[in-house]
């Protein structure tokens, strides 16, 4: 039978989870403002339309002088089904190349109509 392992303690337990950050970049003070109920109202809408907190978009307003909307969820699913198409893609043009023209049939021009309508979908979330 194996006997227990006894801890060294020269070993350093590693901690696990993210790294620290630098010194430089850890915000470690707070500013509180008081606003109106309209500004605070209209901080309250661009977070939930932008998809940041209000805290973050103070910060950036100071640090920046601009907000940078997140990445809609919904578009993250156009990007992973347009990555999946690309993948089918080359996977026909191997076949293309290996057995001919003809060897795909009207698969090409399936995915070509799919690949068009999911870039204009996601063509209106970026306008947004």
């Amino acid at each position: 039978m194996n006997a227990p392992q006894t801890p060294n303690p020269e070993r350093e337990k590693k901690k696990g989870g993210r790294p620290p950050k630098p010194e430089k970049e850890r915000k470690t003070r707070l500013i509180k403002a008081y606003i109106t109920e309209e500004r605070y109202a209209k901080f309250k809408h661009l977070s939930k339309e932008i998809g940041h907190s209000i805290s973050y978009i103070v910060s950036e307003l100071c640090e920046e002088g601009k907000v940078v909307a997140a990445i809609p969820k919904e578009l993250f699913k156009y990007f992973r089904d347009v990555s999946g198409m690309a993948n089918n893609v080359n996977q026909m043009a191997k076949r293309l190349n290996s057995f001919g023209e003809n060897a795909l049939g009207n698969e090409f021009e399936s995915m070509h109509q799919d690949l068009l309508s999911l870039l204009k979908t996601a063509e209106k979330y970026i306008k947004k």
